[in-house]
Order: C-alpha cells, then sequence, then structure tokens
C-alpha cells in the first residue's frame, strides 16, 4: 500500500478548514503555469487506488507550503511594520508561495 505513515488525517479530515492542493481543469492548468514559477501537480484518477492513498499526502504538502507562506509575509509585516488589507494580504501570501499544489 503505498501511503505516508507520517499522513494520519483522511483527506475529508484535511479539507475541514478549506482546500490546499487544488483543482485543475485544462484552462486553470494552463492559467496556472502561466502564473506561477513552480508548479507541482499530480494527475489524479479516482477510480486508481494509489492515487486515492496518497491524496492526503499531496493536500497536507499543500497546507505545509500555505503555512510557510502565511508565516513567511507575518514575520515580514511584524520586521517591517507594513500593514496589508485583507486583499493585499491574500495576494502577498499568494506570491509567498514557492510552488502551486494541484
Amino acid at each position: 500500500i503505498m501511503h505516508d505513515e507520517l499522513v494520519s488525517e483522511s483527506l475529508e479530515e484535511l479539507h475541514e478548514n478549506g482546500e490546499d492542493a487544488i483543482s485543475l481543469d485544462d484552462r486553470t492548468l494552463k492559467f496556472a503555469q502561466n502564473e506561477n514559477e513552480f508548479l507541482f501537480v499530480d494527475f489524479y484518477a479516482s477510480w486508481c487506488s494509489h492515487c486515492r492513498d496518497l491524496a492526503p499526502t499531496w493536500e497536507t504538502l499543500g497546507e505545509v507550503m500555505t503555512d510557510s507562506a502565511i508565516y513567511k509575509v507575518d514575520e515580514h509585516m511584524e520586521e517591517h511594520g507594513h500593514e496589508y488589507s485583507d486583499e493585499e494580504y491574500e495576494e502577498a501570501v499568494k506570491l509567498a508561495l514557492p510552488v502551486l499544489i494541484a
């Protein structure tokens, strides 16, 4: 069985606070490729047992990347006394993400 033993939560539990590893289609994949310097894409098939087993791992990776970006932006705000609107903050977090997980 393929899975990451360090990930103990189910995909449903991981999605309770939002989805960090986003789903893409043909149109949004092209957009993601144009908008992000780095893009990690797992091609998922719902009928594939390995895909289902690894889905929590990819979601956890997405959460870790998002948390890292938030920490980086928050640290920058504290160090430099920046104040962001909610929209500016969300954009700063997106810019701080080193890779989009899809």
